[in-house]
């Protein structure tokens, strides 16, 4: 199981009345648990902006073991027990999986781009206080 994997779960209903065995995508491992969002086959005429749109056009889509065009739900997630995972249907393509982190980061609000100027901020102080080998060796302790 990694992150990226689609799978049938068995994921809650929001209000806990019960449950629906359904496609997920994998967003994080963290023995015993995954963190999935929801995949659902019914497509919204018009996305909300933490969608991501599943269409059989893609050339990435039948890696994703989808049948039918389905849309990742990005503010429905859940952490399950991976025991509750029934099995793994495919898996997402690179360019897919960067665009479920967009949709992630505008799902929980999260500004990108504050991060990379804090980011920018620091190896520039680096850089100028200590010189290249210094932020070389930050950047592979970043990894």
């Amino acid at each position: 199981m990694q992150r990226g994997d689609i799978v049938i779960v068995r994921f809650p209903f929001t209000d806990l009345s019960g449950s629906k065995r359904r496609p997920a995508v994998v967003l994080a491992v963290y023995s015993p648990d995954v963190v999935v969002a929801f995949i659902s086959s019914v497509v919204p005429t018009v996305p909300e902006k933490s969608d991501v749109m599943l269409q059989p056009t893609i050339a990435d889509f039948a890696a994703t073991g989808l049948k039918v065009p389905s849309v990742i739900r990005l503010r429905k997630l859940a952490t399950l027990e991976q025991n509750l995972i029934t099995r793994r249907m495919g898996r997402l393509s690179s360019g897919l999986l960067t665009a479920v982190d967009e949709a992630l980061l505008l799902a929980l609000d999260i500004d990108a781009n504050r991060m990379v100027a804090r980011e920018y901020k620091q190896l520039l102080a680096i850089l100028q206080n200590q010189g290249e080998t210094a932020v070389i060796t930050y950047i592979r302790s970043k990894r």
